[in-house]
């Protein structure tokens, strides 16, 4: 399989006069390699490498104090069923089940304390062999990076191969950033009863694009024209993936 590297940097604007999230962003910025598929698009059944960068601290409600990281949680969308959307197969050609991101295994690092991975139970998938267990979620915990400085978190995903009429599978990957004295920067879809709407960048979550192979055509029943699908995570899944926080500020 094909591999390829992506850098997500996590754009932490802020202005003062705001609440802590407002122009929170995450982004994922264009791979460094040349290849066919440019940008945040990543060739279905290729291996990716992601680099998570904590580019500065979380700031109060009114943007004049900035808080350290102390931690970081990033969640794997990979409980949905994705039939008719997306595959994956055995060397033998064989078609089985697949997940948004499977295969994850992050990267050891001295920066963080402790690094955890808990597995959660998932859709069936091949990778040398059939598996319906993968990483749930990634916790980078016990870190300490000052607000005026950025750190790099990283892992490595497996992306499917696409189904049928499907062109396009955009992969959301939420991700939570915890600073000192209660802070968090949440970058979420919607938000969740752990994390509520005045930490949540509602609407929007960290994401990569899944590209349909150049020479791999589409199902002659789509007459030429793809579909763009997108898979994220459940709000039961993103909260299992979660630290124990209490009243998030």
């Amino acid at each position: 399989m094909k591999k390829s590297a992506l850098k997500v940097l996590l754009a932490l604007g802020m202005t003062a006069g705001t609440i802590d999230t407002a122009l929170a962003h995450a982004n994922f910025v264009p791979k460094d390699n040349l290849d066919f598929y440019n940008g945040r698009d990543y060739q279905e059944g290729s291996t990716a490498y992601l680099s998570l960068n904590l580019s500065h601290g979380c700031s109060n409600a009114d943007g004049r104090k900035s808080f350290p990281t102390r931690h970081a949680v990033a969640i794997m969308p990979n409980d949905k069923d994705l039939e008719g959307i997306a595959y994956t197969k055995s060397h033998s050609g064989d078609r089985y089940g697949a997940n948004g991101l499977m295969s994850v295994r992050p990267e050891a690092s001295a920066n963080w304390k402790i690094i955890r991975n808990p597995k959660a139970h998932v859709g069936e998938y091949y990778s040398h062999g059939l598996k319906n267990e993968d990483v749930g979620a990634i916790q980078w915990i016990a870190g300490h990076v000052p607000p005026d400085f950025y750190s790099s978190v990283n892992f490595r995903a497996q992306v499917p191969y696409l189904e049928g009429c499907v062109s396009k599978l955009k992969v959301h990957i939420p991700t939570v950033q915890y600073c000192s004295a209660g802070h968090v920067k949440a970058w979420f879809k919607e938000a969740t009863p752990s994390m509520p709407e005045h930490v949540v960048s509602t609407g929007y979550a960290p994401y990569i694009n899944v590209i349909r192979a150049e020479g791999n055509a589409l199902a002659p029943e789509c007459e030429g024209e793809g579909r763009e699908e997108e898979v994220y995570p459940s709000v039961e899944h993103i909260e299992k993936g979660l630290l124990p926080w209490r009243n998030p500020q």
